[in-house]
């Protein structure tokens, strides 16, 4: 299965797009931050995709290789669905260490920034891995539907291993803690819906998010 270790975090960094930009002690904290992640080793990105015809469905259920995925939504928002697009993207386990570590010396803001800015370096390598996707399903001729990560509109936690075992992500180091969240924390996985005449969801993930409100990272 492909897998991509993208290297040029100074590249990746450059290309995140500031949402909201900081003042006073917030704008020195993530300059800090910015200067650790171009010259400290934080992170490691690594990402897993693959994408798989849908064998059969039944109710809310859909086998996809060996694996049998439940994912109502998925389904219910993508009639005519028959491949499936997984994924799973990690910055590896350095860049929390050192959250912690900044955190152990009160150094709460530069904490903060530095996490904000390890979620950013997340989003950026799953959407290198959305696109490459999109790319294997457009030379079959499919449209992109809908996408989902475990938490997401019915789609539980307990789906984790098994979209680890589809994109291969369990070779990365990543693994599941008894809760069914992801470790390394800075890790995720993903579905997309393809098919032949599928189409984009009316809202995006950020509009359909329960947090969308509080959330300081939210598409505008």
């Amino acid at each position: 299965m492909p897998i991509a270790r993208p290297a040029d975090v100074r590249h990746a960094l450059r290309r995140i797009p500031l949402r909201v930009r900081p003042a006073g002690a917030r704008e020195r904290a993530r300059a800090e931050a910015l200067a650790m992640l171009e010259t400290e080793q934080l992170v490691a990105p690594a990402l897993g995709y693959a994408l798989w015809p849908v064998k059969a469905g039944a109710g809310a259920t859909m086998a996809l290789g060996e694996e049998i995925l439940r994912a109502p939504q998925l389904m219910l928002a993508s009639p005519g669905l028959t491949a499936v697009g997984v994924g799973a993207c990690t910055l590896g386990d350095t860049l929390e260490i050192r959250v912690d570590a900044l955190f152990a010396q009160r150094r709460r803001l530069v904490a903060f920034e530095l996490d904000a800015l390890g979620n950013d370096l997340l989003a950026h390598y799953q959407g290198i891995a959305t696109a490459r996707l999109e790319g294997l399903a457009r030379r079959r001729g499919l449209c992109t539907g809908i996408e989902l990560s475990p938490g997401d509109d019915d789609f539980g936690l307990d789906q984790q291993q098994a979209l680890l075992r589809l994109a291969d992500g369990l070779r990365h180091g990543i693994t599941i803690t008894r809760s069914g969240m992801l470790k390394p924390a800075k890790s995720l996985t993903f579905v997309i819906a393809f098919g032949a005449h599928l189409a984009k969801p009316l809202r995006s993930r950020c509009e359909r998010c329960g947090s969308r409100e509080r959330c300081r990272h939210r598409a505008k």
